[in-house]
């Protein structure tokens, strides 16, 4: 038959100074067999104060541990020293202890420094039992002591010396204190007046309890929050839904007016063509915008294939070459290397940064795509020669229907969010920045895109 498995325990005694801590523990190691004869501080032959300055002294300087046995329990006990000039010593030890004894001299009461290990003890979360020692002396008396120990360090103390109906009666209340406790605590963190107190939990049932609800109400309140802020994101989403289709129904609004009144039919052709180019604006704005909803809600799977830098480029500039043409815009492209991921995706985002630069690029200037591969990431760097971007809207520039200084008043303000939603997708990244000259000055302006290879 199997050896029943030996339980390892460490166990550290804590106390103010002079509260007969050493003797204790000296007690227990005799009465555990682990000594032959009990020492005494006065005699200077206590087993745990080994170090001449301690015999010197009569004070405990250095933390000491000695082995003893109890049942099928191996306890590692640590003496700890009690003068609060070696508090530093103490605290060293809290960070090993499975449990801890507090001493408190039946004599002194609770004293400062008591308060001091108390708060230390619950800091480390240690099990802690309080030992009232000298209770043989002229003294407060038990019913004072547990009074001091309740309004000093807080309630919950149990007297384990009472009878067993009494003790069984402060251990329900205790209970009662804490899911009470609990639940005013749940109802903090639930109108979000309070972070949750999980420093202050202990281990036991009812504490692991707390713990959990605890951690689950705050789960609740943050995804309370974040439904409040999406719910804002959508009002103003909304709000700039209304104001973009606002303005070319408008336009659409008065055009139709004026065809009704008009007679001479070339007007009526160039006001047609005019609705038209409306209509078309209100219908890109409204494919953009469902685009970048798909995007948002994870409902498009981009594919994962191979994508060479030379053919995608070849791609984006497709859509835009008869305007840069009629601008008289040079392309000058420099590629190569491929990535991993959505070529036609891909080609729209890239196509958006074209156009941005190709409508703040003046007539007959120049557009600029570089882009290789490394073992890290893909970069591709597209720059214009046009007037740059103001300083004020860098940081906002790929924010869905933000426009900047230089922007068009026909502009969507959609495009470059699209395209950085797109390359996100992708485990990409964009960013955008200023072309400066030799002398300082803005000349141009730069979109540097890079698909990395690795999680980022």
């Amino acid at each position: 038959m199997a050896e029943k498995s030996e339980k390892q325990l460490v166990v550290g005694i804590l106390a103010h100074v002079d509260s007969g801590k050493t003797t204790l523990s000296e007690a227990m190691l005799y009465r555990a067999g682990s000594i032959r004869k009990l020492g005494r501080v006065d005699n200077k032959d206590a087993f745990l104060d080994t170090d001449t300055l301690e015999k010197a002294r009569g004070i405990t300087i250095f933390s000491k541990q000695a082995l003893l046995k109890t049942g099928s329990t191996n306890i590692t006990l640590l003496d700890t020293p009690g003068h609060v000039d070696f508090s530093t010593e103490t605290e060293r030890t809290l960070q090993v202890l499975d449990y801890a004894v507090l001493v408190i001299s039946g004599t002194d009461g609770v004293q400062s420094h008591t308060e001091t290990l108390w708060r230390l003890l619950r800091r480390y979360h240690i099990p802690t039992f309080v030992f009232i020692n000298k209770m043989d002396l002229p003294g407060p008396g038990k019913e004072a002591l547990l009074s001091q120990l309740s309004h000093r360090l807080g309630e919950g103390f149990v007297d384990f010396g009472a009878e067993q109906a009494e003790r069984d009666e402060a251990l329900a209340l205790c209970d009662e204190r804490l899911m009470e406790k609990m639940a005013q605590e749940i109802d903090l963190i639930l109108h979000g007046r309070a972070a949750g107190m999980l420093s202050e939990y202990e281990e036991g049932d009812i504490s692991i309890l707390r713990n959990e609800i605890a951690k689950m109400t705050v789960m609740l309140r943050q995804q309370a929050e974040q439904l409040g802020d999406e719910k804002h994101k959508l009002a103003d989403a909304l709000a700039d839904i209304s104001h973009q289709i606002r303005t070319p129904l408008t336009s659409l609004n008065l055009m139709l007016e004026a065809l009704k009144k008009e007679d001479d039919e070339e007007k009526k052709r160039r006001i047609i063509f005019d609705m038209r180019r409306q209509l078309e604006r209100i219908d890109g704005l409204v494919v953009s915008l469902l685009k970048l909803a798909k995007m948002d809600a994870g409902t498009i799977k981009l594919q994962k294939s191979q994508v060479k830098l030379g053919e995608l480029v070849r791609a984006a500039l497709q859509p835009v070459e008869i305007m840069l043409e009629l601008k008289g815009i040079t392309t000058r492209i420099d590629v190569r290397g491929s990535f991993i991921g959505d070529k036609e995706w891909s080609s729209e985002a890239l196509t958006n940064i074209l156009k941005n630069c190709m409508e703040h690029t003046a007539d007959g200037g120049m557009i600029t795509v570089s882009g290789y591969e490394n073992a890290v990431h893909t970069e591709l760097v597209i720059e214009d020669s046009g007037s740059g971007i103001a300083a004020d809207d860098i940081q906002h520039i790929f924010e869905r229907f933000y426009k900047g200084k230089n922007n068009k008043s026909d502009s969507y303000g959609i495009g470059l969010a699209l395209a950085r939603s797109i390359i996100a997708g992708q485990n990409g990244t964009v960013k955008a920045e200023n072309v400066k000259n030799k002398d300082g000055k803005v000349c141009g302006a730069r979109f540097i895109i890079r698909f990395y290879k690795g999680i980022i």
